[in-house]
């Protein structure tokens, strides 16, 4: 294998976004051996776990669910997908009249709307979520740059609210997005933004054939790049149909389940 594809949180990450010792050591072995160590997460940059940023084999990542594959180095853009401004404007301003809260991806950084979901964030992501930049109004901090957004989420009531976002999303249903539910949020994305769409497109980038990508995710957002990889591995606390691809169920990511994955079988 040339290229690990490593998702984040679930992964890698546990608690409130810890990495072990153990999971940073066969991160490094596999790179000293010559595996393309490459992060692929729904975080931003910014907010990628800092043990694994700052380990200098981490040359790549794919974030934002694949809406961006940067050169951290060179900070060289290798693939974007995005929700044009008007779309995702036009979203924020109707999700804001109906009193959700509101974080955006915009160059590989997390902007969040109110101390109160940026609280909300260091609760779930710990140290990790410091990075992110907190406004008052979203749609009043992007009104003189108007970029495009790599991702919208939308947070909503566990008891209410999601049939209030379906509503809205549906007066959208000819625009070129794409939405994902949980259980408190819906994020919204280009239809071109995926992991295996951004995978796919380093993996050309760099010379990489399918056959030599490995992968490891626990998420059904993972899917796509397991379409992607020649090696897939689901972790122990993987969602089934997740479980159902993989070529090799690992540990969960509370037992090293990565590490287990690139000292058995990758090395």
């Amino acid at each position: 294998m040339r290229l690990l594809a490593i998702d984040m949180d679930g992964t890698c990450v546990y608690g409130r976004g810890h990495v072990s010792d153990k999971t940073i050591q066969a991160l490094r072995k596999a790179a000293k051996a010559g595996i393309e160590i490459v992060p692929t997460t729904g975080r931003t940059v910014t907010c990628m776990p800092e043990k694994i940023k700052r380990e200098p084999y981490i040359r790549y990542a794919v974030t934002s669910n694949g809406a961006s594959v940067l050169d951290l180095k060179t900070k060289e853009k290798i693939y974007e997908a995005a929700v044009p401004f008007d779309i995702g404007n036009s979203l924020i301003n109707e999700f804001a009249g109906q009193k959700f809260g509101i974080s955006a991806h915009i160059h590989d950084e997390y902007i969040v709307q109110g101390k109160a979901l940026k609280a909300m964030g260091s609760m779930i992501y710990g140290k990790d979520s410091k990075n992110s930049i907190t406004v008052t109004s979203l749609s009043d901090y992007l009104k003189e740059e108007k970029p495009d957004f790599e991702e919208l989420q939308f947070y909503f009531s566990p008891f209410a609210g999601k049939e209030k976002a379906r509503s809205i999303l549906s007066k959208y249903a000819d625009a070129d997005i794409d939405s994902a539910f949980g259980n408190v949020y819906v994020e919204v994305f280009s239809e071109s933004a995926t992991k295996g769409k951004g995978l796919s497109s380093l993996a050309a980038f760099l010379k990489v054939a399918p056959s030599d990508i490995a992968c490891i995710g626990d998420g059904e957002n993972d899917l796509s790049m397991f379409r992607t990889a020649g090696m897939k591995f689901a972790m122990g606390n993987a969602v089934e149909e997740l479980k159902s691809h993989a070529d090799y169920i690992l540990p969960s990511n509370r037992e090293d389940g990565v590490a287990h994955a690139i000292e058995k079988y990758l090395l």
